[in-house]
């Protein structure tokens, strides 16, 4: 992400990179996901609206069910205890793909990405007795026709 960083930054901060590479540490305060990923994001397009996408799906039918407490999982570590901070600081320290995940996730959403197959991933919630049922289904957006159905079909 760094090397990608600076060759988006242009040639001269490339060219300098080159010159002195240890001049690139103080560039790592400036990486962000969006600049580091830039390039990868251009070149490999439709690999990175199928990783969001995947990332979307896992979101989906992964504990916890409660739609509040995944929220508050998924976009703050600072929020989470015990167990799961613990994991949360490993899967990091393991990769940075933990640390980019929640940017490409929010990316790349919505009927420009989804090539005519919109995302209608149900929600879940987990009973008492541990079983996991289905919450609701996603409603099909109004005026979209999915693959498959008749023309006529309304949308649920």
């Amino acid at each position: 992400m760094l090397v990608q960083h600076v060759i988006c930054s242009g040639k001269e901060a490339y060219l300098a990179a080159l010159a002195n590479p240890r001049s690139l540490a103080a560039e790592l305060p400036k990486v962000t996901a969006e600049t580091g990923l830039y390039a990868l994001s251009v070149f490999r397009y439709e690999s990175m609206i199928f990783e969001a996408q995947k990332l979307r799906l896992i979101t989906a039918f992964s504990p916890p069910h409660d739609e509040a407490e995944k929220q508050k999982i998924m976009h703050s570590k600072e929020e989470m205890v015990g167990f799961q901070k613990t994991i949360a600081t490993l899967a990091e320290a393991f990769s940075g793909f933990f640390s980019v995940m929640p940017v490409i996730r929010d990316s790349f959403k919505g009927p420009r990405f989804d090539s005519g197959y919109p995302e209608l991933y149900p929600s879940f919630r987990q009973l008492d007795s541990g079983e996991v049922v289905v919450r609701a289904h996603a409603p099909r957006p109004s005026g979209v026709r999915l693959p498959g159905t008749p023309e006529g079909a309304p949308a649920e």
